[in-house]
């Protein structure tokens, strides 16, 4: 084991007492230190030739570098062999199971019977590593990079209606330079949960760094790696959205984001802690004494600097930050989905269908997707975009994307209809009003009001004789296609009108009262009967 150095204050004392003349017990004795250790520095002074008084003229720095070498002894052989053997057993200590005791055990002990013990063993190891370990410390460069970290532990609040306590993790953002901080609680570490939070946290800052560096969470990394990670497909896509590079830190790595990790432990207390003695009824309310609370820890005085996180980032960090995009990112995420042989494909999260350009049938498209639209791509191409919705079973369509002989079946409705009709004529458009009102399930009812509008197109019917046909279809309570249509081609309109003509002509006649009279209303029922047979 190596000698206990000693420190510089004590060589001071042990020279003055050797100068004094006190012997080398007693100088042991008052400094704590063991008579081999005064005579180890007495033999350095005498085989050195160094006058004491000069020696305790000198700095102290000076007068320490004096005693160097008594304390960088010649290394052991069984020591420098031991360190030797480090390098291999660094490598067998990250193997599943394998501890310093475990590898004491079963690699050293047994081909170094006589070395050192397992305290000795533990203790050259941390020498070894002690190098190693080493952190370099970064100045970062304002508006370079934004560190992302979940709290280790999470926050909670009620939920009003069931009394349930609803666990919610603690999303922290910070910029690396100001230190300038953002937090707030989401339901999970979802990537939906992830990408809205960082969202959140760049609109707070109001701008967008070069880098974000966030954990090796599954949200944020598919696959990690120390050299190259693969980014998750939508982190990714909102890092390009905003334009904005991702270099994820390294596994087991904490020194990597070592400013959001202080973060954490400090936001424990400032929110955390202050927050203990409270109770929130909702995600909402929770995240509204959070902000208030990070409000606070962003004015807050740095313990070491004469300023604030905000001022700092107000003063030397938001004038290098790239300025937001009009829109907030909203999570996009992707299928891939065959066009079904109606020119449709079956978005399954909502089970609604939406259209495609009937040239795509049977092929496989990309859907992109957000919660407000949906884009339909084909060899890095959008054929389709639909805004989105969530009615199961229903279909989006866009008229063009039908084939010409289904466009017009897609746009029938009754307001289709009914425009036609009173374009045609008031009392069309009426008829066909009662006609589609007619029928519970107005679908059914179309065909019948094509067939109707396309009489006035027919070289051998005049508009005249379709609106006379619709005002006795209305006369008669009678709305169908049928009904039209036997009048038409019956030219049982044509009589309707010579009735009424001549009925005209009579009410200008004087009227005759006579018991052998039956008059109009008598000739009128029985027209009304022939024409419902």
């Amino acid at each position: 084991m190596a000698a206990k150095p000693i420190t510089t204050q004590m060589i001071k004392q042990l020279l003055l007492m050797l100068h004094q003349g006190k012997g080398i017990k007693p100088t042991a004795s008052a400094l704590g230190i063991s008579k081999n250790t005064v005579k180890r520095y007495l033999s350095l002074i005498e085989s050195h030739h160094l006058d004491i008084n000069e020696l305790l003229s000198q700095d102290s720095c000076i007068l320490e570098s004096y005693f160097d070498q008594l304390n960088n002894r010649a290394p052991d052989p069984a020591c420098a062999e031991l360190l030797a053997l480090f390098p291999d057993y660094e490598k067998r200590l990250k193997e599943p199971g394998k501890n310093l005791l475990f590898i004491w055990e079963h690699y050293y002990k047994p081909t170094h019977p006589q070395g050192y013990s397992y305290p000795q063993f533990c203790f050259y190891h941390r020498q070894y590593t002690r190098g190693q370990s080493a952190s370099l410390h970064i100045v970062e460069t304002p508006g370079e990079r934004m560190y992302i970290d979940y709290a280790g532990k999470n926050i909670h609040y009620v939920d009003r209606s069931t009394g349930e306590i609803i666990s919610c993790e603690l999303y922290v953002c910070l910029l690396a330079h100001s230190q300038f901080t953002y937090a707030e609680a989401s339901r999970s570490q979802r990537k939906e949960c992830f990408i809205a939070s960082t969202v959140h946290a760049l609109s707070y800052f109001d701008g967008v760094p070069q880098a974000m560096v966030p954990d090796n969470l599954k949200s944020a990394v598919t696959k990690a790696s120390k050299y190259q990670a693969d980014i998750n497909d939508a982190f990714l896509d909102m890092a390009s959205y905003y334009g904005c590079e991702v270099d994820p830190a390294r596994s087991l790595h904490p020194q990597d984001k070592a400013a959001v990790e202080r973060a954490v432990n400090i936001l424990y207390t400032r929110i955390y802690a202050e927050l203990s003695g409270e109770t929130f009824f909702s995600l909402e309310e929770l995240n509204k004494a959070i902000h208030a609370c990070v409000e606070v820890h962003n004015d807050t005085q740095f313990q070491r600097k004469d300023t604030t996180r905000r001022r700092l980032y107000i003063e030397e960090e938001k004038m290098h930050l790239r300025p937001l995009p009009e829109k907030p990112y909203c999570l996009r995420e992707y299928k891939t989905l065959k066009v079904q042989k109606n020119n449709y494909i079956l978005f399954s999260p909502d089970n609604h269908y939406y259209s495609v350009p009937c040239q795509f049938i049977g092929l496989d498209v990309k859907v992109s997707y957000t919660d407000k639209e949906i884009s339909v791509y084909y060899a890095g191409q959008r054929v389709a975009i639909h805004r989105r919705t969530h009615a199961k079973g229903q279909y989006t369509t866009v008229p063009e994307h039908l084939p010409k002989e289904h466009q017009m079946v897609a746009g029938w409705s009754n307001e289709y209809f009914s425009k036609w009709g009173h374009k045609l004529h008031l009392i069309i458009g009426q008829y066909l009003d009662r006609l589609l009102a007619k029928h519970t399930y107005p679908q059914t009812a179309y065909k019948q009001c094509l067939g109707i509008v396309n009489y006035a197109e027919r070289a051998n019917v005049s508009i005249e004789r379709l609106i006379t046909a619709c005002q006795m279809g209305m006369e008669a309570d009678i709305y169908s296609y049928g009904y039209i249509d036997r009048v038409l081609k019956g030219k049982r309109d044509l009589f309707y009108l010579e009735a009424k003509k001549a009925e005209a002509e009579k009410q200008e006649e004087p009227v005759v009262d006579h018991e052998n009279i039956r008059g109009q209303s008598y000739y009128k029922d029985l027209f009304d009967q022939s024409l419902k047979c």
